[in-house]
């Protein structure tokens, strides 16, 4: 998952692992900007041609009616169920409920929250017929720091890509300066091009296991702990 390039397949990909894990849910991953943009990804069962309209009135409704949204706002990190929240004859006086969850038969949720850097929102697993059980809460709280970590990682793939259409040279100079050798400073160069530890080491002539641990030195000397982060932190420091 935090390797999927783009919103689409990285929620794609969400969506996926969840229906694994929980029966008969359909899911949506939404944020929202400090700015008020509302941005959602879904594989909800809207009625197609009402589809658009749906998602605006998602966008309209939910900061003033959903059950969870004010605890979100405080950052709130637990994941929470909707019937903790509200009661069933409360949601339906919404009109969240009779404008959104009707359309596609969804009657409980359990919210993951997500705190990033271009907003707030969450991942939102729905489903009709039976409430989630207290299980299925402790597998979605198993579940939200892989989504969390997952986006973020995503963001910074999105800066990263459009200076990866131009051929990048790393300053080698100022890479040594940070504590990385010669050697490190190729793999580094190599990462840069979204080069695996396999694709390094024919490259560069060495082991898989070699690069591997080139990688793992790279990371610890820049106080990293992920491949994409890592490349980011070249790009901060001005080093492309």
């Amino acid at each position: 998952m935090i390797h999927a390039h783009g919103h689409g397949e990285l929620s794609g990909r969400l969506f996926e692992a969840a229906e694994m894990l929980f029966e008969g849910i359909c899911c949506a991953f939404e944020i929202y900007g400090p700015d008020g943009s509302h941005l959602i990804w879904e594989n909800v069962p809207f009625p197609e041609a009402k589809r658009e309209a749906i998602q605006q009135r998602v966008g309209e409704l939910v900061p003033f009616e959903h059950p969870a949204f004010p605890y979100l706002m405080e950052g709130s990190r637990s994941c929470m169920r909707m019937s903790d929240l509200i009661s069933q004859r409360e949601l339906k006086k919404t009109h969240l409920y009779n404008e959104v969850f009707c359309e596609a038969e969804v009657k409980h949720q359990i919210v993951i929250p997500l705190h990033a850097s271009n907003g707030v929102g969450g991942m939102t697993l729905n489903r009709g017929g039976r409430d989630y059980s207290e299980e299925d809460l402790f597998v979605a709280s198993l579940l939200a720091p892989h989504v969390i970590t997952a986006y973020e990682s995503n963001l910074l793939l999105k800066e990263v890509a459009p200076k990866k259409e131009k051929k990048m040279k790393l300053d080698y100079t100022k890479l040594r300066e940070l504590g990385l050798t010669r050697r490190e400073s190729e793999v580094m160069s190599w990462m840069v091009e979204g080069k695996r530890d396999s694709e390094i080491g024919t490259i560069l002539s060495i082991s898989v296991r070699t690069a591997n641990v080139h990688v793992r030195n790279i990371l610890t000397k820049l106080g990293v702990e992920t491949r994409t982060t890592a490349v980011a932190h070249v790009m901060n420091e001005g080093l492309l």
